[in-house]
């Protein structure tokens, strides 16, 4: 091959590769552009991410104005009834006890620790008959080892009617549900009622 052919050659294939990354850079820009004239036309018009159907889209819904701060706690309470049970949940997609009573009062401007035992350090103590809906009751058992008390699930007050409390709760086994403190297990291991409101 003589010097002559190597250099037209190396001239074609030069050429071709410029023409290449010409092509390639063009590509490029038209996606580049079409991407901010989409992700501008979003912010525009206030567009979300389509939620996966596997995630649980409770909404809350205020038809009525709400009285109280405590009249929307139960709102929000309500509004998630049904949801499954997440351990460490602590948002829409699933709760476990502890991040159900955390998420309903960061709602309304309060702010819990994520564990039962420190949300029983909040508030007042109430006395069961004078509990009240928004209250935060508190179950638990004898933890031998450290020879305390050891609280394990908490949930918040939903009614008390001659003396019969009811409570929402996210169940491990149930998910977010309203139970008795009559009821067995809740009874035997009932440990207390604070009021933060």
């Amino acid at each position: 091959m003589t010097k002559k052919n190597i250099y037209i050659l190396t001239t074609f294939i030069l050429a071709f590769f410029i023409s290449s990354m010409d092509i390639f850079a063009q590509s490029v820009k038209k996606k580049k552009k079409k991407y901010k004239k989409k992700y501008k036309h979003a912010r525009t018009h206030h567009y979300r991410p389509a939620q996966d159907s596997t995630v649980w889209s409770a909404k809350l819904n205020f038809d009525t104005v709400c009285l109280n701060t405590n009249d929307s706690l139960m709102a929000i309470c309500k509004s998630f009834i049904g949801l499954p049970y997440r351990y460490g949940g602590n948002d829409p997609r699933g709760f476990d006890c502890s991040g159900y009573v955390r998420y309903c009062y960061k709602r309304i401007g309060i702010d819990l620790p994520h564990h039962s035992g420190g949300q029983m350090q909040q508030g007042i103590k109430v006395d069961e008959k004078n509990a009240e809906p928004g209250d935060i009751i508190f179950f638990g058992h004898y933890n031998s080892k450290r020879r305390s008390m050891y609280i394990s699930h908490s949930g918040i007050v939903y009614s008390n009617v001659n003396g019969k409390i009811y409570f929402i709760h996210s169940a491990s086994s149930l998910g977010i549900r309203i139970d008795c403190l009559d009821q067995g297990w809740y009874k035997q291991r009932f440990r207390g009622i604070r009021r933060i409101l």
